[in-house]
C-alpha cells in the first residue's frame, strides 16, 4: 500500500501529520509526526492539537498547529502534510525540541527593571516575552486607549482594535507609526497568546481556554508594568 502527502489539508481527530514548519518558539524539527488529538476554533483560529512522537517512540510535550496567515508575511502560520494511505517511513532521526524561549536578553531585563519577576519565567515558558513588551509598548505610545484596559489587546485581534479605532485622529508621527506596528502584529501576538494558552488546557473545554487566554494576557501585561517601573509608569 502506498501513500500520499496532502498539503495543509483539513485534520480531524485521529490523523497522521509529518510537520513542514511551525512558528511556534518552541519548534520541533521538521519532518516529525504525529497523531491529531483535538480540533478547536478559538478567536476565529482553527487550532490543531497534535501528539509528536520522535522516531524511536518517545512522545513530546504537546504543540499545536495554527491554520492561519501570518499577517505581517502573508504566508502560512504552520505548515504540515496530512498522511493518507501510510506505509512505515521513517524519514528524520531529529529528536530534539528547539528551546527558545526567551529573546529579550538578561542585559536588556536588568535595565528595566532590578528584581527579574517569577512571573517572566513562567510565561516566558509560553509565549515570547520580547515580542510581547515591544507590542505593549507601541500600544502604550500610541494612546489609542488608557494602558489600564491594554490585556484584551493582547488577544482580541486586528480587525477588533480597526472597528473600535479606525476613526482615531493621530496628532504625531510617532503615534501613528506606533498605532500602525499594533496593527500589523495583533494577529500574531493573538495566535501566540492562544496557542501558549492551548498548550496548558488543551482543546476539550473552551471555556477553560477562554478563560486561560484572559489570565495569561493580564498576567503579561501585569509584567510589562513591573519591567517598565511599576504602575505609576501607566499614569
Amino acid at each position: 500500500m502506498g501513500k500520499k502527502k496532502l498539503l495543509n489539508a483539513d485534520l480531524e481527530v485521529l490523523d497522521l501529520v509529518q510537520l513542514i514548519s511551525m512558528t511556534d518558539p518552541r519548534k520541533i524539527p521538521s519532518s516529525m509526526r504525529g497523531k491529531v488529538t483535538s480540533v478547536s476554533n478559538v478567536q476565529g483560529s482553527k487550532i490543531y492539537g497534535v501528539e509528536w512522537k520522535t522516531p524511536n517512540g518517545t512522545v513530546l510535550p504537546s504543540l499545536s498547529l495554527i491554520d492561519g496567515i501570518n499577517p505581517e508575511t502573508g504566508k502560512r502560520l504552520d505548515n504540515w502534510f496530512k498522511i493518507v494511505d501510510e506505509e512505515d517511513d521513517e524519514s528524520s532521526d531529529e529528536d530534539q525540541i528547539e528551546e527558545n524561549f526567551i529573546t529579550l536578553t538578561k542585559g536588556q531585563i536588568l535595565k528595566e527593571s532590578k528584581n527579574i519577576p517569577e512571573e517572566f519565567v513562567r510565561l516566558s515558558k509560553l509565549y515570547n516575552i520580547a515580542e510581547i513588551y515591544e507590542y505593549l509598548e507601541a500600544l502604550r505610545i500610541s494612546s489609542i486607549l488608557n494602558m489600564n484596559g491594554a490585556s484584551p489587546y493582547l488577544y482580541i485581534g486586528r480587525d477588533r482594535i480597526y472597528h473600535q479605532h479606525h476613526f482615531e485622529d493621530f496628532d504625531s508621527e510617532e503615534r501613528q507609526k506606533n498605532y500602525d506596528y499594533v496593527l500589523e502584529n495583533s494577529d500574531k501576538i493573538k495566535n501566540m497568546i492562544i496557542r501558549g494558552a492551548y498548550t496548558v488546557t488543551g482543546g476539550d473545554n473552551m471555556r477553560s481556554l477562554e478563560r486561560k487566554v484572559q489570565q495569561d494576557a493580564t498576567d503579561l501585561f501585569n509584567l510589562y508594568t513591573k519591567m517598565k517601573g511599576g504602575s505609576k509608569f501607566m499614569r
